[in-house]
């Protein structure tokens, strides 16, 4: 999954590489980074909150009780 976004630091880039790496998701919001509507400092709190989501619905879900 690469980080497309152009307008990012190495910095930004090294931290964007290894979010999608350790979650195995793409980045969002990169054309937005491009365009000046966000900041890589926005975007990286939005995909935060998006994978913290997930999470609060993965915990969600019922499992069996025999382990």
């Amino acid at each position: 999954m690469p980080v497309y976004a152009k307008r990012l630091s190495g910095a930004w880039r090294k931290c964007f590489e290894e979010y999608e790496s350790l979650c195995g998701f793409e980045i969002t919001c990169q054309d937005e980074m491009d365009t000046g509507k966000m900041t890589p400092g926005e975007v990286w709190e939005h995909n935060i909150y998006w994978l913290r989501n997930v999470l609060a619905e993965v915990e969600r879900i019922r499992t069996p009780m025999d382990f």
